[in-house]
């Protein structure tokens, strides 16, 4: 790292949430993540981490054996590697090659930039520094790719301020042209490819305008808190002061009526809307406080303590085998392997050719959901009612 300099990734809760920069250890410790390549995981990587980052060296690799820069892709020491994470790649280097394919059936020249570092100043020494998945620029047009390998929420590219980041370094490579700008995610866990586009000009004002007085908040630890879904990557979310008092504020919310002993729907609505939040808040608090009394510390009222029975397990499976034998039984069980085993381990194409008509799925009970949520209503007649009491 530069002396005077401050570094910043591409994406992170820096630019939802500035002060939360210097909340979870400031400059020193995303310059730590980003030298590690650890994105703003603070230097510590979990393993659903590196199992993405397995992902992105994966993909990486394919896409340039594909293009002929590279002989073969490097599965050896990938410790998450399985048919699914193969097929997956797969579906994510198809997709980027369908898009050079497609902007070099225009007549244009095609330069293909895969996992390449960037450093983008922005301010008053302050760069944004990190790699991008994959860009693909022509003379008239900038793609940026990003691949997103989690099952988790579904990632949309419409305003993406980490694709709008790489869009901004992109552009380095196209001069002063002014390009079609095409930003795409690609999630193949979730079958999804979301695409969006934006011009150089209202690019650069999303810079101008947004990214650079937030990464000036941010190093300044000035601005606002924002509580929100990002919270839970925050590594200062349990004793956030921000967040508790959001979290409080939907208990306050219930609009209850004084003078009834018991809750209307009304104000079980106002309950639900935080509750899951509200749920994950106190189980950070309770883990957090219980590290502190690991660690030393003392909080009032509470005392570590070591519960009477732990987990049993054998100490030594030879001298269970030895003594299951003495006892005329057999200590091995055999067990068929879950749907979503052998799914991993065949990948879903030929999980669907293979055994999707030996699936059947159980009925779920119905779950109560936010209007916002896109899946069909379901609307129970009175003979449900009536088999559920």
């Amino acid at each position: 790292m530069s002396a005077g300099l401050t570094y910043l990734p591409p994406s992170g809760l820096w630019m939802l949430c500035p002060p939360s920069h210097k909340l979870c250890g400031g400059t020193a410790a995303v310059a730590k993540a980003i030298s590690h390549d650890e994105g703003y995981g603070w230097g510590q990587v979990s393993a659903n981490e590196e199992q993405g980052q397995e992902y992105h060296r994966l993909a990486a690799d394919k896409l340039r054996v594909r293009l002929g820069a590279q002989d073969a892709a490097r599965t050896d020491d990938l410790r998450y590697y399985d048919a699914m994470m193969d097929e997956r790649t797969d579906q994510y280097c198809d997709e980027v090659m369908r898009v050079c394919r497609e902007r070099y059936d225009s007549g244009q020249d095609v330069r293909v930039v895969i996992e390449e570092p960037f450093d983008l100043p922005l301010c008053d020494g302050i760069h944004c520094r990190g790699r991008s998945d994959c860009i693909i620029y022509t003379p008239g047009a900038l793609d940026i790719i990003d691949l997103k390998s989690g099952r988790g929420a579904l990632v949309s590219a419409r305003c993406n301020h980490q694709l709008m980041t790489y869009a901004l370094a992109g552009l380095e490579l196209c001069a002063d042209a002014d390009p079609e700008i095409r930003l795409t995610i690609i999630q193949p866990a979730l079958h999804s490819i979301s695409t969006d586009s934006i011009t150089r000009a209202e690019l650069l004002v999303w810079r101008d305008e947004h990214l650079i007085p937030t990464a000036r908040q941010t190093v300044e630890g000035t601005g606002s808190y924002h509580v929100g879904d990002h919270c839970r990557f925050c590594p200062a979310r349990p004793t956030c002061r921000a967040r508790a008092e959001q979290m409080q504020s939907y208990v306050a919310s219930a609009r209850h009526d004084p003078t009834s002993p018991t809750l209307a729907l009304d104000d079980v609505a106002a309950l639900l809307e935080g509750a899951d939040h509200y749920k994950a808040w106190v189980d950070d608090i309770r883990k957090w406080a219980t590290d502190e009394a690991m660690a030393g510390g003392q909080v009032p009222g509470y005392k570590l303590i070591i519960p009477r029975n732990g987990a049993r397990k054998f100490v030594s499976e030879q001298a269970v085998v030895d003594a299951a034998r003495r006892a005329g039984i057999d200590p091995y069980k055999r067990v068929l392997r879950s749907p979503r085993e052998i799914e991993l381990q065949v990948g879903t194409a030929r999980y669907e050719a293979f055994f999707a008509t030996l699936i059947s799925s159980e009925a779920c009970n119905p779950k109560l959901v936010p209007v916002s949520d896109p899946r069909p209503e379901y609307r129970p007649t009175k003979d449900d009612f009536d088999n559920r009491r």
